[in-house]
């Protein structure tokens, strides 16, 4: 939520949206902890980790809520972000141990459909609390997340069969699975893959509330509104993961994403110049990103399947680096116009077919 809405944080915070910004990829910088933690879901269990991260997050929500103060509300970012990372990796490589390689591209798919839905529905739902409160209305999402955080512990006790624990590894294991991560040139690719759509749609994503506000005069409700349109976006390219990916093979997937990517960033700016225009433009590039992005998951799983929950921890760190070097750019290329943000991302986009094509070799 924090990209649409990001300037009525700015306003409710009292702080310059500049600020706002650099706090976005701090939250991505915290990236840099996720491959350190990325190993306690094979000593406590996947399942164990999934409570802890989902807790933390109802927490920094919680927290926010009953401090909505500036320094708590950076505090909470960081930790959010750092929760999140640690989820992720270890959602997947629970997939990647109990899914068969020829159909996880569909069972990740169907899990992705989460992401959309926080846009269709989520989105919507954040901006009309926000407008229907006239003060302070940037504070009014965060008790209902930190509800629904609580609620997810709940689902996951219920719905998830229990894992085992490998329990303690040795340090000498844990060093021969950070090598052979380092030394397979595909795995090492495909991170900088990763990195690259994610800079590539974090440029957008950091100007998008500004970008729609600024340009179209949109107010809160209408913003949370027109993120609905992404949200559409992404269900379609996960179903595009759904139905694909597994069929016509991971790697040749992800190229052909791409390269839809780098079509779609470069004609946003040109057709932008009326809402409708912007909003079809928004909805082919979130589409194209989505199914690039999700299609990367279920490869990444079996690159290094002896370290598995290692390097999809390494996969959040490089898609959050990646975000982090985004925000900073977008906002500097967004002060010499949109048509330098949808450049930046066809070229990152392109950047990273190339690499998918010269260095990586998947199982399909």
């Amino acid at each position: 939520m924090s990209y649409p809405f990001l300037p009525e944080f700015s306003r409710g915070l009292g702080v310059p949206l500049e600020a706002l910004v650099l706090l976005m990829a701090a939250r991505s910088a915290m990236s840099i902890f996720a491959p350190l933690v990325g190993g306690l879901s094979d000593r406590f269990g996947r399942r164990t980790i999934m409570y802890i991260s989902l807790a933390g997050f109802s927490l920094m929500m919680f927290g926010v809520s009953i401090f909505p103060v500036f320094i708590i509300f950076v505090i909470a970012t960081l930790l959010e972000g750092l929760f999140k990372f640690l989820f992720d990796a270890t959602t997947y490589a629970y997939i990647g141990d109990r899914v068969p390689y020829e159909r996880r591209g569909l069972v990740i798919g169907i899990m992705e459909i989460a992401w959309s839905a926080a846009f269709l529905i989520g989105m919507p739902l954040i901006g009309w609390l926000m407008a229907r409160r006239f003060v302070d209305a940037w504070q009014a999402p965060f008790p209902l997340l930190g509800a629904a955080g609580l609620i997810g512990v709940v689902a996951l006790w219920f719905s998830l069969p229990h894992d085992r624990p490998q329990g303690k590894k040795s340090k000498k294991s844990t060093r021969t699975g950070w090598a052979s991560i380092l030394k397979n040139r595909s795995a090492m690719a495909a991170l900088a893959v990763g990195l690259l759509m994610s800079a590539a749609s974090e440029n957008l994503n950091v100007v998008l509330g500004i970008w729609l506000e600024s340009y179209y005069g949109l107010s809160l409700a209408a913003l949370g509104l027109s993120t609905a349109v992404i949200g559409v976006a992404e269900l379609v390219g996960e179903g595009g993961v759904i139905g694909l990916v597994d069929r016509i093979g991971k790697k040749r997937a992800i190229i052909i994403g791409a390269l839809g990517s780098a079509l779609s960033y470069f004609v946003l700016p040109l057709i932008a110049n009326e809402l409708v225009g912007g909003l079809i433009g928004l909805f082919m590039t979130f589409v194209t990103f989505e199914f690039t992005i999700v299609a990367t998951l279920p490869m990444m799983t079996e690159l290094v399947p002896g370290a598995r929950a290692s390097l999809m921890s390494l996969n959040s760190a490089g898609h959050a680096l990646g975000r982090m070097g985004g925000a900073l750019i977008g906002n500097w290329l967004f002060g010499l116009g949109f048509f330098w943000n949808g450049a930046f991302g066809a070229l990152a986009n392109i950047l990273a077919a190339a690499i998918l094509i010269l260095w990586v070799h998947d199982s399909d």
